[in-house]
């Protein structure tokens, strides 16, 4: 084997390695739509579909832009009446940002089915009182998610919340021609190891 495929092979090996290793990051701020947009499909083509969610333009201390989302019709909402996220594809972590976080919390909810299924994890965060300036970052992190809910937890005071920041990583799965690729560079290893020892 001359030197030449056996280069090709191991640039074919690092390739395919790498395309296993990158799984996908996708942040979503929401600061591309209009306030009183319904959110819905709007990133469809990032991964993800929302359910009963608008785009609210308030600009709370610490958020980067004005916009974020709350749900459709409700200042205040809870676990009965979530935000959903629907994703296209498997996801292994999902990260939301609550602003002005109160006495009433926040709750995220992961799911391993579109619709129904399985709980996979939830987590909470409560603040103080109506929560001015009280901005709190939650991250589930488990694979096989497709879908998550969030919203309020219980209403203990008159207080709502806003989240922007919606993040989310997709799961690597090779393609094919990355199996194709990695077999290629195995195989090309293989016989220099093979004719090293003759």
């Amino acid at each position: 084997m001359n030197s030449k495929m056996l280069k090709g092979a191991f640039a074919g090996l690092v390739l395919s390695i790498s395309g296993f290793a990158n799984a996908g990051l996708i942040e979503i701020d929401f600061d591309n739509l209009s306030s009183g947009t319904i959110v819905g499909a709007n990133y469809i083509s990032q991964g993800v579909e929302f359910v009963d969610a608008t785009i609210v333009s308030i600009g709370l201390p610490g958020m980067s832009a004005p916009n974020g989302i709350n749900r459709l019709g409700d200042y205040q909402f809870f676990q009965d009446n979530p935000i959903v996220a629907i994703f296209s594809d498997l996801i292994s972590s999902v990260s939301l940002t609550g602003y002005d976080v109160g006495a009433n919390g926040f709750i995220m909810k992961a799911f391993d089915a579109q619709v129904g299924g399985n709980l996979l994890q939830s987590i909470s965060f409560v603040g103080p009182g109506v929560g001015v300036g009280t901005n709190h970052l939650l991250t589930l992190d488990v694979g096989g998610i497709r879908r998550v809910e969030f919203s309020q937890i219980s209403s203990v005071s008159g207080d709502g919340v806003v989240f922007d920041n919606f993040s989310f990583t997709t799961k690597a799965i090779p393609e094919p021609t990355t199996i194709a690729i990695f077999a290629l560079g195995i195989m090309g290893l293989a016989a220099r190891r093979f004719n090293a020892s003759k």
